[in-house]
């Protein structure tokens, strides 16, 4: 059996295939032991926060798919969040048809459901990058959402500084049979929600339909990419929708 100190010295070379080899061929059980247990749990971690440094793709998803598949047959279990990962992980970079089987896995996922009701309706997304940029939009949104509000919650800034009103404005022009301010104020305020922006606005753009929220994000984003260039330029590489350019014809809300 491999020590412990073993598989903590491979995590530190980020030599994952060695770790899955020991998995394949040892098949441990993950929760026999603590120390055991500490260093797998490690491993997972690591693994899947360091997966999109790997640049060549066939080696990325062949890892990606040994650990489905060592999961699939109780070789190596991940827990809930960790499968749920994985699978987000192996349909960034597919095609619409061969995510829609991994997608099946999580029905409760709004960006899975978005691909598999596109498969079976017999819809394609407009390119192939668009999942992509999805998949990533729905792994990084809160943290995209707080990277964004930062950027709009300075007064001081008329630039960039978003009121409700205007939030509400722009949410009405793009979506239909969207509510008007007032009746959401009364709606949360019967619920006991709070009204502060932050939370007003993750709570609407969070219930919205995956691809209708990165729709009215986007517009959010070009608002103000003008004006926070570095910072907007930052998520959109994140999302890998290209850097924004400076342009003074971008339309003022």
């Amino acid at each position: 059996m491999i020590s412990q100190e073993q598989i903590f010295k491979w995590i530190q070379e980020k030599d994952w295939w060695a770790i899955i080899e020991f998995l394949q061929k040892e098949r441990p059980d993950r929760y026999s032991d603590p120390v055991l247990e500490m260093a797998l749990n490690t491993f997972t971690s690591e693994f899947f926060a360091s997966i999109d440094e790997i640049r060549k793709e066939e080696y990325r998803q062949g890892l990606l798919e040994d650990m489905y598949l060592m999961n699939s047959s109780n070789m190596f279990l991940l827990t809930k969040e960790e499968f749920e990962t994985l699978i987000l992980e192996m349909i960034k970079n597919l095609s619409l048809k061969d995510a829609y089987e991994y997608a099946k896995e999580l029905p409760e996922n709004s960006f899975c459901t978005t691909i598999v009701q596109k498969f079976e309706n017999g819809e394609t997304l407009k390119y192939e990058q668009d999942l992509i940029t999805l998949s990533r939009f729905n792994i990084n949104w809160k943290f995209l959402f707080n990277q964004w509000f930062n950027l709009i919650n300075t007064y001081s800034n008329n630039l960039t500084y978003l009121s409700k009103p205007t939030f509400f404005k722009v949410c009405q022009r793009e979506l239909s049979l969207f509510p008007s301010e007032e009746s959401i104020t009364k709606d949360r305020e019967s619920k006991g929600k709070d009204m502060k922006r932050a939370d007003l606005y993750f709570d609407i753009l969070n219930e919205l339909e995956l691809e209708e929220r990165f729709r009215i994000f986007k517009i959010f984003l070009k608002r103000i990419e003008n004006h926070e260039v570095m910072e907007i330029g930052k998520m959109y590489e994140i999302l890998g929708i290209g850097k924004p350019m400076i342009n003074d014809e971008t339309e003022q809300y």
